[in-house]
């Protein structure tokens, strides 16, 4: 039987496969009363479907003999030797994110500190982080090292738990969903450089705010204009933003503000025009619990 017990197994797509006993056509060795022969795939491939269960043959050289079997290959989870993607991000990132096809910039930041709900899985770059100086990144969600492992995500809310990749998909549609309900807030305001509105809706901000709708005259407020038809011009309380002379007008409470307050405090921040959540709130904030009740959606249709 010597040189003529022979391996074959599939390939994997992207990598080199090396046969490290025998020869390079799969030869087997007699080792201990078997057959032996160790294939290795150097390098890993692109896509997280071209991993799974792969077929392997044995055959004798000159016979009919053939035995087939199925194995399955895997990556190392921790490791970062994925060949694309964001360099030094670990493997279960990169390839879990093909596998739930998240939209959006998803990127892996390292290990999360703690949120308002105890550790901080993920996040956006809206939410309380929103300020009136600077342009908020309204594409990139943030995932964090613990969003691989188990959790509670929200215990507020709900006492549903997840692990691996439930969790991971969960707190990636979760942040989805918030950079979604930034760009439907953004319509409900004017886009107007050198205003409040500059950098569209404000969320969370806990002293300001600016869900104005038109005033009378129909038109949003702007400076050196009595917008809101009361005598006086320029007589924003508190003012959106200092632009020292003149100021913005965006009108008075009562008439056109959006006055989010009169719902509930923990809906500070939803639009009037939208319909608030059917469970979670108010235990937890409005577009909060939007997004729970959405990711909690998609991961059941995941499983």
């Amino acid at each position: 039987m010597t040189d003529r017990v022979r391996f074959s197994v599939d390939t994997l797509e992207g990598t080199a496969l090396v046969w490290l006993t025998g020869d390079s056509k799969g030869k087997a060795t007699y080792d201990g009363g078997l057959w032996r022969a160790t294939a290795q795939f150097v390098g890993l491939p692109a896509r997280n479907d071209s991993f799974g269960k792969k077929r392997v043959v044995v055959k004798i050289d000159g016979t009919d003999i053939e035995v087939e079997g199925i194995y399955e290959i895997f990556y190392l989870r921790e490791a970062t030797n994925h060949p694309d993607g964001q360099n030094g991000s670990p493997n279960w990132f990169y390839y879990w994110l093909q596998a739930i096809n998240a939209y959006g910039n998803v990127q892996f930041a390292g290990s999360g500190g703690t949120g308002p709900y105890g550790t901080l899985l993920g996040e956006t770059g809206i939410g309380n982080i929103w300020n009136w100086n600077a342009a908020p990144d309204k594409t990139q969600i943030r995932i964090f090292e613990q969003a691989s492992h188990e959790a509670i995500p929200y215990p507020q809310a709900t006492s549903i738990r997840y692990s691996g990749i439930d969790l991971f998909a969960n707190i990636v549609v979760h942040e989805t969903r918030h950079l979604y309900q930034q760009t439907e807030a953004d319509r409900l305001i004017p886009n107007s450089p050198g205003t409040c509105f500059q950098y569209g809706w404000s969320w969370n901000a806990p002293t300001i705010h600016n869900h104005w709708k038109p005033g009378p005259d129909r038109e949003w407020g702007v400076a050196g204009k009595d917008d809101d038809f009361n005598g006086v011009i320029d007589d924003a309380k508190p003012n959106p933003l200092d632009f020292n002379s003149p100021y913005f007008e965006p009108g008075w409470q009562g008439s056109d503000d959006e006055d989010l307050t009169t719902h509930e405090p923990n809906a500070r921040d939803w639009p009037k025009i939208w319909q608030l959540p059917s469970r979670y709130w108010p235990t937890i904030e409005a577009i909060e619990a939007d997004a729970v009740i959405y990711a909690e959606g998609f991961t059941a249709e995941l499983a």
